[in-house]
């Protein structure tokens, strides 16, 4: 095993996690976002009104949790779910007002961060960066497309601990 692998995606996991908690910690908080919530909010107010299913493909998660975050923004106030024109079995969310003022705010202040980050590289590493971190998004794009394509569809498999909560809940 190379231990530079191991090393280099942890590193990556782990400053990304860093940064995940700095910007909710100095900004999303106070809109009360999670960095979660953040990334749906942003994608419907730049996407206009989107169908669930649409945002869940844009920011690679699942059905569920987009509906769960869209339920936590919904009852903040920050979005609406209007239906479909054409399917009226369907809905899109759509920024209400304070969704739109929040977004405004808080995307700013959010910059304000990234460059205070940024700031502690010379250009030359931020473009190094820059080109680097675009290249490993698009391998792990290409992974998850791959992994995708050759997930069986239906349910997942129950794992052991999901079998043992449900047995101890009988």
């Amino acid at each position: 095993m190379d231990p530079d692998i191991a090393w280099g995606v942890g590193n990556v996991i782990a400053a990304g996690n860093m940064l995940v908690s700095v910007l909710e910690d100095r900004v999303l908080r106070r809109y009360g976002l999670t960095f979660a919530g953040s990334r749906l909010l942003t994608t419907v107010c730049i996407a206009g009104p989107t169908e669930p299913r649409e945002i869940a493909r844009l920011l690679y998660l699942s059905r569920p949790a987009v509906v769960n975050g869209l339920n936590t923004l919904e009852r903040a106030r920050l979005i609406v779910r209007i239906p479909d024109d054409s399917d009226r079995r369907l809905v899109r969310a759509v920024a209400t007002d304070a969704g739109l003022d929040a977004f405004n705010r808080y995307t700013s202040e959010l910059y304000e961060v990234q460059c205070e980050v940024m700031g502690m590289f010379e250009p030359a590493e931020r473009q190094a960066l820059f080109s680097l971190t675009g290249e490993l998004a698009y391998a792990a794009h290409e992974i998850v497309e791959r992994s995708a394509a050759e997930r069986p569809r239906g349910p997942l498999p129950r794992t052991p601990f999901q079998e043992r909560e449900e047995d101890a809940a009988l």
